[in-house]
């Protein structure tokens, strides 16, 4: 594919089948049934809506129904009183993991999968491919800046920079812990000067000793993803930790802001099916396709998700290619966000953290 390509036209020759072996719907696939889709909704949900669930329906007939989705607990609902109403899943690794454990989610066949497809998604990771989940994209939370408030001669590029006030003067922004949402305990070692492959198991104490000596900096702790961005962007901080994801689509936008992938924690999502779904092999239909190298690098043309199969790059501008977390430069820089050590010790962090922000 021509560097030259637009976002526009990514989604046209997308939708149109012109990205290569993208079947087009026959008359006998007028009406191939459903599948319900949970998504997140907003802007996150329009990304899916152009990129992947047009397409699909365009391509195979089968009709895609989104609903709501706002917690694990909803699924652990319906499996519980057998009143399954969703089939497919877009979740976090980490909200994925406790589930699958439990029983709620149904095995992924493979053999659905094109074998090119599922190499150029297990070359990204070597966790890509849970038997309940394929990792689908990925996203990283890394440091973020407001451009009119740091120099020009001098960008952060490291944690231990973002906890250095004097070259940096200027209010802050990071993770607090909130819901699901894991406050920043790895960037805090990163800055002590802990590296990236020694992060886990984490030294809690060491962590929080780390935050202590930033805490007088820290304006305000975020609690959601499009907190740190918009606060950078009206410029009530100077530097954050944030999803570089919403970073890059602001400076799109023409915001102020910047991000930096070195030393970024790369986070992923994955595709599930509910066990029981009523329309298992449509969700499976819907995960084959969205596994396309072709239809995730639509995804990243409409926000800066990195694809999780690597052939996707093949279908993207080399200057796209340069702004999203999984381009292979990009990814050298980071390390991978460490879900199970999270799960295994989410209530103890979580205990720690209540104490130590009482203690202002």
């Amino acid at each position: 594919m021509a560097h030259g390509v637009t976002r526009r036209d990514c989604l046209k020759l997308l939708a149109t089948g012109a990205f290569g072996g993208i079947p087009q719907l026959t008359r006998a696939q007028a009406d191939a049934g459903t599948v319900t889709v949970a998504s997140l909704g907003g802007s996150w949900e329009a990304m899916e809506r152009k990129a992947v669930f047009d397409p699909f329906e365009k391509a195979t007939g089968v009709r895609v129904k989104v609903v709501a989705y706002t917690s694990p607990s909803q699924i652990v609902a319906q499996e519980k009183t057998g009143n399954i109403e969703w089939d497919c899943i877009q979740m976090s690794r980490g909200a994925m993991l406790p589930l699958a454990a439990q029983g709620y989610l149904a095995k992924i066949d493979y053999d659905r999968i094109a074998k090119e497809d599922i190499a150029g998604i297990k070359a990204t990771s070597p966790k890509a491919l849970h038997p309940n989940g394929i990792l689908n994209i990925l996203f990283t939370r890394g440091i973020a800046y407001n451009t009119k408030l740091i120099a020009t001669g001098g960008r952060p590029h490291s944690w231990a920079d973002f906890w250095d006030e004097k070259k940096f003067p200027g209010p802050r922004s990071l993770a607090a812990f909130s819901g699901s949402l894991s406050p920043d305990l790895e960037f805090a070692l990163l800055a002590d000067g802990v590296a990236k492959d020694k992060i886990y198991p984490i030294d809690v104490d060491r962590a929080f000793k780390s935050l202590d000596r930033i805490r007088s900096h820290v304006a305000k702790f975020w609690t959601t993803g499009a907190m740190s961005p918009q606060m950078l962007s009206d410029g009530q901080v100077s530097i954050a930790s944030a999803y570089l994801n919403r970073i890059g689509d602001l400076t799109e936008s023409g915001a102020p802001v910047a991000g930096e992938y070195n030393e970024g924690e790369l986070q992923s999502d994955n595709l599930c099916i509910l066990k029981n779904a009523k329309n298992y092999d449509n969700a499976m239909k819907l995960i084959a396709f969205a596994s396309r190298p072709e239809v995730q690098a639509a995804a990243s043309m409409v926000s800066h998700v990195g694809p999780a199969n690597t052939n996707a790059f093949k279908y993207l501008s080399a200057d796209r290619s340069r702004e999203l977390p999984t381009y292979p430069e990009n990814l050298s820089k980071q390390f991978f966000y460490d879900d199970e050590w999270w799960a295994a010790n989410f209530a103890k962090v979580q205990e720690r953290w209540t104490q130590w922000s009482m203690n202002a």
